[in-house]
């Protein structure tokens, strides 16, 4: 699925599980975590400055292809942190000593940090730790009980693919345009952080098929499917909003605020029902069981047996009972 859709934001720990699992035919959390404490995915800052799940075979070259340009922009805050090239370097040479041959939460990093004089406070010690995963030296483990964990790329990730150049600009161009096509080259430019000049000679490269759409021209890879009528619980952060630009085909510039709020940067869980957006939702999870409230936008959004097989498959997903469904 990960390597499907190309990257997954995995911001929210709890809503990427679901993004993943969501898309496989009988995926569970355990199957999920499973996947991430074996290293097949992995969690780095690719791309945007936010953190994404990767595949491991893919992780150092989407890294080296897409984080370069966010290095160049935390340039500025780094200097008003007084985060030198000097700090840097000593910051990466005791990253990697540290890290070689195991692993290490957040805090014992900060401390190797702290105790070589390096100030982590205000925000420093977080600068140094992306700074190190977008120069693809360091990424996230798997989980230590409930501490994220750091390690070595090359260690957690070993026999990476190697693609520089044109070669890693089509791979990109043509997992996005898989998983996410038809879209525009502004929404591969959004998604990746390209620019849009790069984000059109990849598409170009990739030897992508087309088609005009009231005066816009969309981009695909392959033939989509026939829809089908569905209702879906999606996750917040999930690639079926956040991977695009222009969300207009899929909803209202009204109810795409509803979705984000505010515009705070916080993208709630949404309903999906036919390919539309439709309403959010949000769960409640305890040791024993699982509740859900759904927000429909409109009355009669999706039909309530759907809501309730959407919201089931969720349970299931989650590995506890659904013991209360609202439907507000």
């Amino acid at each position: 699925v990960v390597r499907w859709l190309g990257a997954v934001q995995a911001l929210d720990f709890g809503q990427a599980l679901w993004a993943v699992g969501s898309r496989m035919s009988a995926g569970t959390m355990e199957l999920v975590e499973k996947a991430i404490a074996d290293g097949e995915i992995l969690r780095s800052w690719p791309m945007r400055g936010t953190i994404h799940f990767l595949p491991r075979e893919d992780a150092r070259w989407m890294v080296r292809l897409l984080a370069p340009r966010i290095l160049t922009k935390m340039g500025r805050r780094q200097r008003e942190l007084g985060l030198t090239p000097d700090i840097l370097e000593r910051a990466m040479t005791l990253f990697r000593e540290s890290l070689t041959g195991t692993r290490l939460t957040r805090a014992a990093l900060l401390e190797v940090l702290e105790a070589a004089q390096i100030d982590t406070s205000s925000g420093r010690g977080y600068h140094l730790l992306t700074a190190a995963a977008q120069s693809a030296l360091i990424c996230l483990g798997p989980l230590e009980g409930k501490q994220q964990t750091f390690a070595l790329l090359d260690e957690w990730a070993p026999g990476a693919r190697v693609l520089d150049g044109n070669a890693a600009l089509i791979e990109i161009a043509r997992r996005y345009f898989t998983s996410h096509g038809p879209a525009t080259a502004h929404d591969f430019a959004h998604w990746t952080a390209l620019t849009v000049t790069e984000a059109k000679r990849a598409i170009d490269m990739a030897e992508l098929r087309s088609v005009n759409v009231e005066g816009k021209t969309y981009w695909y890879a392959e033939l989509a499917q026939p829809p089908v009528e569905s209702t879906l619980l999606l996750a917040g952060f999930d690639e079926y909003f956040l991977g695009y630009k222009d969300r207009s085909p899929i909803v209202s510039a009204t109810d795409a605020e509803k979705v984000v709020p505010g515009k705070n940067g916080v993208f709630r869980p949404t309903v999906v029902a036919n390919g539309q957006v439709v309403g959010t939702w949000q769960r409640t999870i305890t040791t024993k069981k699982v509740t859900i409230a759904i927000a429909p936008f409109f009355a009669h959004a999706a039909r309530k047996a759907d809501l309730e097989s959407a919201a089931n498959r969720y349970a299931e997903f989650v590995g506890l009972p659904l013991a209360k469904l609202t439907i507000e």
